[in-house]
C-alpha cells in the first residue's frame, strides 16, 4: 500500500473533516481568526467563502438542497481532489444527509 501512495498526485489522508473543523485547523496553523465574532458558525461561513474564491466549491444551485438532504456546497473539478460528499446522519434525527467534507491538505491552496 505504501508504494501505491507514493504514486498518487496528493498525499493520502485518512480523515475527511467538516468545514467547521477545517476553519479551526486553519486558525491553529495560521494563528489568525477568520470571523470578527470568532464563533464556529462565523468561521465556517468565512471558510466556505474562501473555498469558493479559490475555486474549490460552489454553492448548490438547488434552492431546496438542505430540505432534500443534499449538500449546501458542491466540489468543483479542482475541489474533487481535496474533498468528497459523504453520507451522514443529521443531528437530532434519523435522516441521512449529504455533506461536503475536506482533506486537511486543501489548506495548502489557501495559505
Amino acid at each position: 500500500m505504501e508504494a501505491v501512495k507514493q504514486l498518487l498526485p496528493m498525499p493520502v489522508e485518512d480523515e475527511l473533516i467538516t468545514v467547521t473543523n477545517l476553519a479551526k485547523l486553519y486558525m491553529k496553523r495560521a494563528g489568525n481568526r477568520l470571523s470578527s465574532n470568532n464563533t464556529n458558525q462565523g468561521n465556517a461561513k468565512v471558510m466556505n467563502n474562501i473555498l469558493i474564491s479559490r475555486g474549490m466549491q460552489i454553492r448548490n444551485p438547488n434552492l431546496d438542497a438542505k430540505k432534500n438532504g443534499q449538500p449546501l456546497y458542491l466540489p468543483t473539478q479542482l475541489g474533487k481532489q481535496y474533498g468528497k460528499v459523504v453520507l451522514q446522519e443529521a443531528k437530532g434525527s434519523n435522516k441521512t444527509i449529504q455533506q461536503l467534507r475536506w482533506f486537511p491538505s486543501v489548506l495548502s491552496l489557501i495559505n
